[in-house]
């Protein structure tokens, strides 16, 4: 991989639609957006991909600013409004002062004849705690200085350090010099590097002779590019006259700001300010039609139930529209499919958790009033007069459904909560699992009373009783679970624990192994978690991967009927019938007689690919290959558990492929059935 691909360093503008750059989602400038920055600004966002992903993963507002209309149409698909404008001439934004919590200039300045007067000009826009996240590539770079110091040569290219649409050039104290001049305090840098090479040492030598500190001018010499984080400068001046009377840019927007959705993308050649983001009650806000906000993450059967529940509202109930937020939920694809009406369907390729999920879908909520619906639930006929009703009374923040007829329960242990649109924050509270609807309570509750509606109701499917360990003190463990993982604290990790706790029938434990910091593949983790493991059963499961109902017995049958090594059926997903090795179960008898050497199950030598492979080669030489149990079934949610949004780490990943690669065919030759080439 070059540097430039895993920087994200640009290309050239002429040809937008065959641009990389137009469609990478620079993780290395997300991560360093602040956690708590809820309204963002790209500047330069391309096809919209760095914003997309960061609106949502984080479910908050993005704003973009490009150049070219067919770049920004495809981008109001995936952010908020897209602004349709030349950066060399763009004076002021049609938003309030201090609007955005940070901006994003992704391999931008460079590119631009005066960088120095857009960024003054865009100061106002960010907020006095903002931060400014840019990436700048660096002209010091082995790469431009040894063509040009030894062979004469400074060669534009159609990208990378040389992109022939540059207009500047910078080293890091040169792009540090210009924050600083147009008010910003440049305080975090990080460096994307391709290492001064061993036999260009010399040039890193003669400027330490001239005077340079020899290890830092090899620290500079091999920094492809910069990665720099400034806030506001306190006191600095901020240019406040440029706020534009005419010639206001176009504005792309999207009510949709989702490709899973079919609103029609609107361009309009005049924008209004954006209110401020403050919660309000708007008490005399209009509360006749309603939004139903699902988000759906369930079974088929869940939501079924659900949406037929709501299909058969009665018509004396008062006008509403439908928006559902599928959270990485692929087996609803087929129910969704069947959808019409006015239905709006949001999908998400990860899991958001409830709370970001519908954030997301508050996006598309265009009524009076939000009525948000968590868990699936099942609603009464006429549920929806009531919550109304309630809700048009003076001080009332927001109405909650009952679960049964006339009950009493508390508001924050609904399952519907409604309020009005305008009281709603862009993003909702983050809470655990199940709390979401009462921390959005607490926060409506400063500015009105939470009510409970008994004459509404909304009830919850009925909850499956959560094994846990389901052991006595001093009973034996049944099954062990290993789970490797990249990210332990992720929503990914716990719907996966959260599966395996609900559908695990079993005395079990569960032995998660986080193996993110630093990475090392698969096989270390895999073995660490089964040299760990207690019971007489053991589970190899990716975090990836939802255990579904009655998964267990079947594998547990089949291998005490003699069977080495199980895996279930995958459904709602691709499915490998030779070894699926995604979900395998296995006896502790199994484990020892195939193990490669002491506690290494699976062959250390093959850090990342390539070992279920060779487990399954070195199970058929002994005509024990393992067995596939239709009977049990799991769900593969993603298939992402190393396919990483990082760019070292995905380089690595690609290099140790490699190398696993070679390792294999050393041991078992080429054309091995059922590798993965």
């Amino acid at each position: 991989m070059r540097p430039s691909d895993a920087a994200g360093v640009r290309a050239s503008e002429s040809a937008p639609s065959d641009d990389g750059y137009f469609n990478w989602s620079r993780p290395e400038l997300r991560s360093r957006v602040p956690e708590g920055a809820r309204r963002v600004l790209d500047v330069g966002c391309g096809a919209g991909a760095l914003g997309g992903a960061l609106r949502e993963e984080r479910g908050i507002e993005v704003v973009g600013i490009e150049l070219f209309p067919d770049a920004a149409e495809q981008a109001a698909e995936r952010l908020d409004e897209v602004i349709v404008a030349d950066l060399d001439s763009l004076e002021s934004l049609p938003y309030p002062d201090g609007h955005f919590d940070a901006m994003i200039f992704g391999d931008v300045l460079e590119h631009l004849r005066d960088p120095h007067r857009l960024l003054r000009a865009l100061r106002r826009y960010l907020a006095d705690d903002g931060a400014l996240v840019c990436s700048f590539p660096n002209v010091k770079h082995w790469s431009v200085v040894f063509p040009l110091v030894v062979q004469d040569r400074w060669t534009y290219e159609d990208s990378g350090l040389l992109d022939r649409t540059h207009v500047h050039f910078f080293t890091l104290d040169e792009a540090g010099a210009m924050l600083k001049e147009t008010g910003y305090d440049p305080h975090t840098v990080t460096r994307v590097t391709d290492p001064l090479p061993g036999e260009l040492t010399p040039l890193a030598e003669a400027a330490a002779q001239l005077g340079a500190e020899l290890t830092e001018v090899t620290a500079r010499l091999g920094a492809y590019q910069y990665l720099v984080v400034a806030t506001p400068t306190p006191g600095a001046p901020v240019q406040r006259d440029a706020r534009a009377t005419a010639g206001t840019p176009v504005i792309v927007r999207s009510s949709a700001a989702d490709a899973a959705t079919t609103d029609t993308t609107v361009a309009h050649a005049a924008a209004t300010p954006v209110a401020a983001s403050e919660p309000s009650t708007g008490d005399d806000a209009p509360v006749a039609t309603a939004t139903l906000l699902l988000v759906l993450d369930g079974s088929e059967q869940e939501a079924l139930r659900c949406l037929t529940a709501i299909s058969q509202l009665g018509v004396d109930q008062p006008e509403h529209e439908i928006v559902i937020v599928a959270d990485c939920a692929p087996q609803l694809d087929g129910l969704l499919d069947l959808l019409d009406g006015d239905v709006t369907v949001v999908k998400t390729e990860r899991p958001q958790g409830f709370a970001a999920a519908a954030s997301r879908g508050l996006q598309h909520c265009t009524r009076d009033a939000v009525v948000l619906m968590h868990g699936a639930p099942t609603v009464a006929p006429s549920f929806l007069t009531p919550l109304l009703a309630a809700l048009a009374q003076p001080g009332i923040a927001a109405a909650a459904a009952g679960a049964d007829a006339g009950s009493n329960t508390a508001a924050v242990a609904t399952a519907a909560l409604a309020t009005r649109r305008a009281a709603l924050p862009r993003t909702l509270p983050a809470a655990p699992a199940g709390l979401e609807l009462p921390a959005l309570c607490m926060l409506l509750a400063r500015s009105g009373e939470v009510v409970n509606v008994p004459a509404s109701v909304a009830s919850r499917p009925a909850a499956t009783p959560t094994p846990q360990l389901r052991r006595a003190p001093g009973e034996p463990i049944e099954l062990s679970i290993v789970i490797p993982t990249l990210d332990a604290a992720g929503e990914r990790v716990r719907r996966c624990i959260a599966a395996a706790q609900a559908n695990t029938d079993a005395a079990h434990e569960l032995i998660v192994i986080d193996n993110g910091a630093p990475p090392q593949g698969f096989s270390a983790p895999v073995n660490a978690g089964l040299r760990a493991a207690r019971g007489r059963y053991l589970l190899v499961l990716n975090d990836d991967v939802e255990l579904l109902p009655g998964w267990w017995a079947p594998l547990r049958d089949a291998l005490d009927a003699g069977a080495a090594v199980v895996f279930p059926d995958t459904v709602d997903g691709p499915m490998r019938h030779d070894f699926a090795a995604w979900c395998f179960a296995l006896t502790r008898d199994v484990l020892e007689e195939f193990a490669v050497a002491d506690g290494e199950f699976f062959d250390p030598e093959l850090v990342v690919w390539f070992q279920d492979t060779d487990l399954l080669e070195r199970l058929r030489s002994a005509g024990r290959p393992p067995q596939h149990v239709q009977t049990s079934k799991i769900r593969h949610l993603l298939s992402a558990t190393v396919n990483s949004d990082e760019p070292a780490l995905r380089a690595w990943v690609s290099r140790q492929v490699l190398r696993d690669k070679a390792a294999f065919e050393a041991k078992h030759g080429v054309g091995i059935a059922g590798a993965a080439y």
